[in-house]
């Protein structure tokens, strides 16, 4: 399958600006954002790898200073809903990575089949008023077919606020895990929360937490639940 790649210094989309890769069915084919300083998403703008029946490529973005996602832009792996697949990947490297005003980063199935896994590998990550970072899959039956992880790794702060999110979930599959690794703090705040989920039959993931200051305040949630006739997953917080 082909490819989009782009190298430069500086990349900025606004204005609902979008770079998309899509594929009914087969393989779709990779996002790749190499060698950037800084990347910089508003005004719902898009960067999104898609597909119905197939594999949906996976996006790669790494940026050595910063990456800023505002006002309802975002970066999505999907499978679109009705469609039968996987989703693909979504790989960030950056140092300072920020969401907000309802930004989203989501790797997802709507359809049947597996999503794919989130990776961030951040210094510091900021989520406010309102933006999502989610892994989602809706299986019609229980199945080998899993939901996507999430992976934090080598932060030292993360911060959630003003009703931010950062979630796993499935319907009828089994949930994907979600872990964060931040060798400074977590605080969630604002109404805020971190939470692995399922609902239908499915089972939710685990939720690992690592970190020497962890604050939970002002309305916010840490939580892993089922809401119907599956099992929960484990919660367990460590420190650092």
């Amino acid at each position: 399958p082909g490819f989009i790649l782009i190298k430069a210094d500086d990349v900025t989309l606004s204005n609902k600006a979008e770079i998309f890769a899509t594929t009914i069915s087969g393989d779709g084919g990779n996002i790749e954002l190499e060698n950037l300083k800084t990347l910089q998403l508003t005004g719902g703008s898009l960067i999104s790898a898609s597909t119905t029946n197939g594999i949906s490529g996976n996006v790669n973005i790494n940026a050595t200073e910063s990456i800023n996602l505002d006002r309802d832009s975002g970066v999505i792996a999907e499978v679109t809903p009705t469609g039968i697949g996987k989703a693909g990947n979504i790989n960030i490297t950056t140092s300072q990575f920020n969401l907000d005003n309802g930004a989203i980063i989501s790797v997802s199935n709507r359809g049947t089949g597996n999503a794919g896994e989130l990776q961030v590998n951040a210094s510091n990550m900021k989520l406010d008023n309102g933006a999502k970072i989610f892994a989602e899959t809706q299986v019609e039956t229980l199945s080998e077919d899993d939901g996507g992880d999430i992976n934090l790794q080598s932060l030292q702060t993360l911060e959630l606020d003003n009703g931010s999110s950062i979630s796993t979930s499935t319907v009828d599959g089994e949930g994907g895990d979600f872990t964060i690794n931040a060798s400074e703090s977590v605080i969630v705040n604002g109404g805020s929360r971190l939470a692995a989920e399922a609902t239908g039959n499915g089972e939710a993931g685990d939720l690992n937490i690592s970190t020497p200051i962890f604050t939970i305040d002002n309305a916010s949630l840490v939580s892993v639940s089922s809401r119907g006739n599956g099992e929960a997953g484990d919660l367990k917080v460590t420190g650092g």
